[in-house]
């Protein structure tokens, strides 16, 4: 692998992943092949550790990780905050009202503090962008998850559920009767398994759980979620990733959905498109919200293709780190950003991907429906023999988290199964 020459920084880009997923590790590949000081601080899991070229920090055994990430900022001096997760970023936020030496540098990151709560929260976000009639959005409410008579039946169907809190599809349903939806309902607002542990254990299991595999562990568990509930729109999935500084957008990537690993799940295969509505819509948001750093916006375009806005992705999304030329490069924006002037010639003009039609490389491909996708090109990081190392344990299923998903597949089934001695176990 060749380095160029360093492009001298005030300080190192610090990703902060969360959990055992790969959000970040092609957009550190990328700061390294420029030549830039680049720390991740992850799980030993995360495909973040295993990017050659970047220092890797683990969570603290001893100390939850906002306690870690103020340890870590006050001795790095970072130039910039990067986080990889909502909950990472939720976890920044919560770190700037408690640590106000880091105030300067995360607003430099991520944006006005004013707007923190709205962004890192569904059905805030939802109900600030009702009040404004020039931003394109679905009908909808706000359920209250605290109660089970919270759910009302809707105007018309089919409708979309989404659960606070959840990412990758994990929590969204869709509810074409009355029984869909309060079904749906229920199975969102269903308590987490970690609110039955024992308060006294719930600390250091989660710290324990950070320190091996997973930062989101370090959040309090919430028993009841709210819920958006928003009127079904047919169309196509689309992105449309930012990079922003005080409310500016400075390069921007939309992109259309073309498949996913699963309903409604993430995106797999990505095709470039040019959409005046997405532009315009992310352009005011950004402006309004005085937004910094990466950020991702969902929308759905319709048969007419307007651009439906769904949700803001306070945080760096899987197709940042793709090269499209000027005002469509995040990366080359974000060292333009944070470089000093006199360093800027020395940052190097990436290749703009080839064609339109671009592959996650971590994704399944096998057994995907995608005949009607077409040829595309597929994002591997050839350069990085020790990520993708890494990326073909995961995919043949040979690292601890896929073991670890088989295990709790198993536990889950031997949950559900009869007791011996109750009445579904007699009458079996």
């Amino acid at each position: 692998m060749s380095i160029p020459s360093s492009v001298v920084l005030p300080g190192p880009v610090l990703l902060v992943g969360e959990g055992h997923g790969d959000i970040g590790a092609l957009l550190a590949w990328a700061f390294v092949e420029q030549g830039v000081q680049v720390i991740a601080y992850c799980s030993r899991y995360h495909l973040l550790a295993y990017v050659t070229g970047a220092r890797h920090l683990r969570p603290s055994l001893s100390l939850s990780p906002q306690e870690d990430l103020r340890r870590i900022l006050a001795a790095e001096r970072p130039s910039i905050v990067i986080p990889c997760g909502d909950v990472a970023a939720r976890m920044l936020h919560a770190l700037w009202r408690a640590a106000p030496e880091t105030r300067e540098l995360l607003e430099r990151s991520l944006g006005d503090p004013a707007y923190f709560d709205i962004v890192s929260s569904r059905s805030a976000f939802f109900q600030w962008v009702g009040q404004w009639e020039d931003l394109l959005q679905p009908e909808g409410r706000v359920l209250d998850g605290e109660r089970e008579s919270a759910c009302p039946p809707a105007a018309c169907f089919p409708v979309v559920l989404k659960a606070e809190g959840s990412s990758a599809g994990s929590g969204v349903r869709v509810a074409n009767s009355d029984d869909e939806l309060r079904h749906a309902y229920r199975q969102l607002t269903a308590p987490r398994d970690e609110a039955a542990r024992p308060s006294s254990f719930r600390m250091p299991y989660r710290r324990l759980r950070a320190w091996l595999f997973d930062l989101s562990c370090d959040r309090e568990a919430a028993h009841r979620r709210s819920i958006v509930m928003q009127q079904y729109h047919p169309g196509a999935d689309a992105t449309c990733s930012i990079f922003c500084i005080k409310g500016e957008v400075v390069a921007h990537l939309s992109l259309k959905v073309l498949a996913t690993h699963r309903e409604r799940g993430p995106s797999v295969v990505v095709e470039r498109i040019a959409h005046a509505g997405m532009l315009d819509a992310v352009t005011k948001l950004a402006s309004r919200m005085g937004l910094s750093g990466f950020h991702g916006f969902d929308f759905i375009l319709d048969q007419q293709e307007r651009a439906w806005l769904l949700e803001i992705n306070p945080r760096l999304t899987g197709t940042a780190h793709m090269a499209c030329g000027a005002g469509h490069d995040l990366v080359q924006a974000c060292l333009q950003a944070i470089v000093p002037a006199a360093m800027r010639p020395q940052i190097v003009e990436r290749p703009a991907l080839p064609g339109t039609r671009w592959g996650h490389f971590h994704q399944r491909y096998a057994g995907l429906a995608m005949s009607h996708v077409g040829a595309f090109h597929l994002d591997v990081p050839w350069g990085d023999a020790r990520l993708m190392r890494a990326v073909r344990r995961r995919l043949a299923g040979k690292d601890w988290p896929a073991v670890l998903r088989r295990l709790r597949g198993l536990a889950a089934r031997f949950r559900r199964m009869p007791r011996a001695g109750s009445p579904q176990g007699i009458a079996g």
